[in-house]
């Protein structure tokens, strides 16, 4: 992410958005209003069949994994209600199945083994 100031934003909100003040935190809540909008558009491809499963797989493994973090999952219990009933079921039923819900995995600035 170029804008660091953003990117702090993010790191921080996915663990908790408690030390966020306001402003950061309608940050946050538009940046994971745009990364859902992506998801919720990813998903509808895939069941129009125009998006592999394959691709899918990508998809869903960064919603389970997303909304597993507590601070995503309080946006998520907030804002839900903005999008499709079919989309709201995906989410709730992947919520931390796919992927590490500990704030900690979310190390974007870290250098991660490459083996």
């Amino acid at each position: 992410m170029e804008n660091r100031d953003a990117a702090r934003i993010l790191q921080s909100g996915v663990a908790s958005l408690d030390p966020l003040d306001d402003d950061e935190r309608d940050t946050f809540y538009s940046l994971m209003g745009i990364l859902f909008g992506n998801f919720e558009n990813a998903f509808f491809h895939h069941r129009q069949g125009t998006m592999e499963a394959e691709h899918w797989n990508r998809w869903v493994t960064a919603i389970g994994w997303y909304v597993g973090f507590p601070g995503v999952a309080v946006w998520w219990r907030h804002r839900k209600a903005v999008y499709s009933a079919e989309f709201r079921a995906l989410v709730d039923s992947e919520n931390g199945a796919r992927g590490p819900t500990d704030p900690s995995t979310w190390a974007p600035a870290q250098a991660l083994p490459l083996d």
